[in-house]
């Protein structure tokens, strides 16, 4: 679908950073940008996103945040994940990091192991804010590490932040 690039990979201490701004409060909801970015479509078609989360509530949410902006496909198992992502070339994956089957970093190397999803971007969305996970996430290349529950206008943004980069 589109000409993927290697997305730059933030410092953990950035990452660190926005994570700790998340814990305190200091992220605010940002303004609502009006008519939909450019970096929503590309190439006339709604961008693909995936989410993979074993809850399903963080599904539902994800996709009354996303679904009229994006084409949003979810999934609650690494295995269905894994299968979507053979067959789609999505433009950005959104990963929860603690799964039953498998942790989203695990899941992350799969993709990245895929000749299509080499450099396909991905943000978490999780509940763990360790800074051992943290950095491991870091590691991998992931630009933005999100601390659940997470507010739709800063998801939003964090998403155009990746498409415009």
């Amino acid at each position: 679908m589109n000409p993927k690039s290697p997305a730059l990979s933030p410092s953990l201490a950035e990452l660190l950073k926005e994570l700790t701004k998340q814990e305190k409060g200091e992220v605010t909801e940002e303004k609502s940008p009006g008519p939909p970015h450019p970096a929503t479509v590309f190439d006339g078609k709604k961008r693909k996103i995936l989410a993979v989360d074993d809850v399903q509530e963080v599904l539902n949410t994800i996709l009354a945040i996303l679904g009229d902006t994006y084409d949003v496909r979810v999934t609650k198992t690494a295995d269905s994940a894994i299968s979507l992502a053979s067959i789609n070339d999505f433009d950005l994956f959104l990963l929860d990091y603690g799964m039953p089957d498998m942790t989203g970093a695990e899941l992350l190397s799969i993709f990245r192991s895929m000749p299509l999803h080499k450099h396909t971007p991905a943000i978490f969305l999780t509940a763990n804010a360790r800074q051992e996970v943290v950095q491991k996430v870091a590691s991998l290349g992931v630009r933005y590490y999100i601390v659940k529950p997470v507010k739709p206008d800063y998801l939003l943004a964090r998403i155009n932040d990746v498409f415009t980069s």
